[in-house]
């Protein structure tokens, strides 16, 4: 019986695709903030706004779609974010803009994130098939503040369990909520009723074995 309950927990999910939250850090203000990563991968960014826009940077080497979305949390005073996309161009300098989203948070959808455990307000997403070249995406209100969670990119990572249940924390916290708020998470309370539920066969079978060798 103890092969098979150690046999069961390794059916425990382990998920290997989702989102690894990277938390915006400027030096100073105005300063230009690399996205690295594949053409397309999905990127997260946790940001806030303290009095000036902050803005992305992807270079591509070839045509890709240029797609991002902004969330906030539901349950907290609703910012009016706006997303701007511009293109520098090949020669003489100076940039020219390629897409903008300037919904206003009424306008957007309300969504579930199971691994992260929390709802958020989303923006409608921009999506924009471009040529190679120097992209910049600013993030932006009339007042420069509050706090946001930036996706770039549709397709997801490749990650690990724990690497997702750190991000999911790091998100967590960062919008001010609490450790316990992870019981919300999928990536918690899913493997851990998985082993509630064999911690609960398993005392059942020890219980039938001892009291059978009891009467015995």
């Amino acid at each position: 019986m103890r092969r098979l309950f150690l046999g069961m927990l390794l059916l425990v999910p382990v998920p290997s695709l989702a989102f690894i939250a990277i938390e915006t850090d400027q030096s100073q203000p105005y300063e230009i903030v690399p996205v690295e990563a594949p053409l397309g991968e999905a990127r997260y960014f946790l940001g806030e706004l303290e009095g000036f826009p902050i803005m992305y940077e992807v270079t591509a080497a070839d045509p890709f779609t240029f797609t991002a979305t902004v969330r906030q949390p539901a349950g907290q005073t609703q910012q009016p974010f706006s997303l701007i996309v511009i293109r520098q161009n090949d020669r003489g300098g100076g940039v020219r803009e390629i897409a903008r989203m300037n919904q206003l948070p009424e306008d957007w959808s309300t969504v579930r994130d199971g691994e992260i455990g929390l709802s958020f307000t989303q923006s409608e997403a921009i999506s924009k098939p471009v040529e190679p070249g120097i992209y910049r995406i600013e993030v932006s209100t009339p007042q420069n503040a509050g706090k946001y969670l930036l996706q770039i990119g549709s397709e997801p990572a490749d990650t690990g369990y724990f690497a997702q249940l750190g991000a999911a924390r790091t998100t967590q916290a960062f919008f001010g909520y609490g450790i316990f708020s992870m019981l919300g998470s999928t990536l918690v309370f899913y493997p851990l009723g998985i082993l509630l539920l064999l911690f609960g066969i398993y005392k059942t079978w020890q219980y039938r074995h001892v009291f059978k060798h009891g009467a015995a």
